[in-house]
């Protein structure tokens, strides 16, 4: 890891390349010099990242020498431990920013013990591995990739209806395998006053979604804000143009946080309990 930061310029290298002439190829193969595929530079993201430098680490020492472990020995101005540089566990910043050198950018973004292999080969750092796993379990690119079903998203404020068909919410709700009749259901709920409506179907499909909120429009009263997921049977054309028609902002929730949307998620549930209850008497 180390030795990647003051990495030489490669050489050129020698290709043989075949050089196009008139109308045709030529048979003529000819040698020339040209530069090998630029290596990748290990780089976080931030332009205002400050990388980690002998000076940091000798500043980090000096400022938390008496913690420093009983074997460790002064080693060129530096203390060491095991051959390895010895970082006081009250830096934080400064294990923060090793640990995303050997983490983030080329290093792939692998998991534990590959992280914890690669800081200790080169820095002794007390209680390493639990250092690690909280650093990964702030990483926000690691979700995306290692198959979890719940990806970190920022926050941001909710809105909520100040008056009564201000806005509504709506989402499918599975009800489970049957041998006829439906197996969906559609719940629309009013966001102030928690009036519901439900609308049994036998999929979720757009053309029931439109026909449930033309049908609310008509006894209620136009709505300002429809809330959903981004199911397709809620993001596509036809919802779209009933949403223009209708001159209704459609808020479309961030995949994979059903909070956002929570108060018909709420409602689900109740209706799963109930539907289980009568099930059971």
């Amino acid at each position: 890891m180390m030795s990647r930061w003051g990495q030489p310029t490669p050489s050129l290298a020698t290709k043989r390349v075949k050089i196009r002439r008139g109308h045709g190829w030529s048979k003529k193969v000819k040698a020339r010099k040209v530069p090998p595929p630029a290596q990748p530079k290990l780089r976080p993201l931030d332009k205002d990242f400050v990388w980690p430098c002998v000076a940091d680490i000798r500043y980090a020492q000096d400022h938390h020498g008496n913690d420093k472990p009983k074997q460790a020995t002064m080693v060129e101005g530096l203390w060491q431990v095991d051959e390895r540089l010895w970082i006081p566990s009250a830096a934080n910043d400064l294990i923060q920013r090793i640990m995303i050198v050997a983490h983030c950018g080329s290093a792939g973004h692998r998991g534990h013990a590959a992280l914890v292999a690669t800081v200790r080969r080169l820095f002794y750092v007390d209680h390493l591995a639990d250092r690690a796993s909280e650093f990964l379990r702030d990483c926000l690119l690691c979700p995306h990739v290692k198959g979890g079903r719940v990806v970190h998203r920022p926050y941001a404020p909710r809105w909520h209806a100040k008056e009564r068909n201000e806005g509504i919410h709506f989402d499918y709700l599975y009800m489970g395998e049957a041998f006829s009749g439906a197996k969906y259901v559609l719940v629309l709920k009013d966001d102030l006053t928690h009036y519901c409506e439900l609308i049994a179907c036998d999929g979720p499909t757009s053309q029931v979604c439109v026909d449930a909120l033309v049908d609310w429009t008509k006894r209620f009263g136009m709505p300002r804000v429809w809330v959903s997921d981004q199911g397709t049977h809620f993001k596509n054309v036809a919802m779209k143009a009933l949403a223009h028609k209708f001159k209704v902002h459609h808020d479309l929730t961030l995949a994979y946080c059903p909070w956002r949307n929570g108060t018909v998620e709420r409602m689900n549930r109740d209706i799963l309990q109930v539907m289980r209850v009568m099930l059971r008497e």
